[in-house]
């Protein structure tokens, strides 16, 4: 399933995430291509940095602020169907507008650095073209 998700080069992980939902697109790109996830109750996990303190977007810094907000354009922009954006838009639009509005009032430089990231959302979408071109799992 990696071998087949990869990025060329073989990065699995999106390298324009650097952190935040990069769980999210690998899962997402592997359904995508047929792959299922099996759950498994007594499975336990454990994450060394604190990955699920549970702290909210607005508690951490604002750089990773940033990067919570921006990757979260990219995995809807690489892996996201028309129909399943359009779909879900009142709730999409309805967190973008509450986030946005906190980013303005709480760390503005958030946003003008997001304004910023066209070249990473136009990556998102060469590689979303990329991906529609791979060979879905047929097990």
């Amino acid at each position: 399933m990696l071998d087949a998700i990869a990025d060329p080069g073989g990065q699995v992980f999106d390298e324009s995430f650097f952190a935040f939902y990069e769980d999210l697109d690998v899962a997402w790109r592997a359904r995508k291509l047929g792959w299922t996830a099996a759950y498994r109750a007594d499975a336990v996990g454990y994450h060394a940095r604190g990955g699920s303190s549970g702290r909210a977007m607005l508690g951490r810094p604002p750089e990773l602020r940033y990067h919570i907000a921006k990757n979260r354009w990219l995995t809807m922009l690489r892996n996201d169907t028309l129909g399943g954006y359009l779909a879900n838009l009142p709730f999409i639009l309805a967190r973008d507008v509450l986030v946005l509005g906190a980013l303005l009032l709480t760390s503005p430089g958030v946003l003008l650095r997001l304004g910023g990231s066209r070249a990473l959302l136009d990556e998102a979408v060469r590689k979303r073209r990329l991906d529609r071109k791979r060979v879905r799992n047929k097990l």
